[in-house]
């Protein structure tokens, strides 16, 4: 969990799984140049509601945001899910700081146009992957509108459950809207025996 190089999550190079019959998705690192697609996925209509994405959220600020991930300042990865050269997905997990960096919390999003197509499942697949056998993370915690059914049963299938429920966790369309804590905890992996 310490060094300065970027993580490059190990499922990401040359992953290609197909969407739908008609679509191949590629799960990549993410790259500076992707910010402009991130920010438009930001954008979308579902993504506005159920993230606490900020309308009007610039490429800049979005960079911005990642910049420590690609440098290697910041503990943790992003990864970008692409069709046809599109950026169709994003997720960024980020590692915390000592004393809890044995955990870590994420965002994730997909374009509105390519909900339902399993991205979503695939980038989380992709980020417990790299959590679990190369950072050797143990709690991955996030945050979700408690009337975002649809996020929290993708989150409940990877072993994600409910910690707290937040009255009030977020302004969202001019009110206040609750939200959940989820949280994937794991044990720690057997030590190897001696010789090994």
């Amino acid at each position: 969990m310490s060094g300065s190089n970027p993580v490059t999550p190990a499922a990401a190079p040359e992953s290609t799984v197909p969407a739908s019959p008609a679509d191949t998705v590629i799960l990549r690192p993410y790259e500076p140049a992707d910010a402009a697609a991130v920010a438009t996925i930001h954008q979308q209509p579902v993504s506005l509601r159920y993230t606490l994405a900020m309308p009007c959220r610039p490429a800049e600020v979005v960079g911005n945001w990642h910049a420590p991930l690609v440098s290697g300042a910041g503990q943790g990865f992003a990864l970008c899910a692409v069709i046809d050269g599109k950026v169709v997905g994003h997720l960024a997990l980020f590692v915390h700081p000592p004393p809890r960096s044995h955990g870590a919390s994420f965002g994730i999003a997909v374009h509105d146009a390519y909900a339902g197509r399993g991205i979503g499942a695939r980038l989380m697949q992709a980020m417990l992957d790299t959590a679990d056998r190369e950072l050797g993370l143990r709690r991955i915690e996030l945050n979700v509108f408690a009337d975002n059914t649809r996020a929290i049963a993708l989150y409940e299938r990877f072993g994600f459950v409910t910690e707290a429920f937040s009255r009030a966790h977020a302004i969202r369309d001019g009110e206040l809207a609750d939200g959940l804590l989820m949280a994937r905890l794991v044990a720690a992996p057997p030590l190897a025996p001696p010789g090994d």
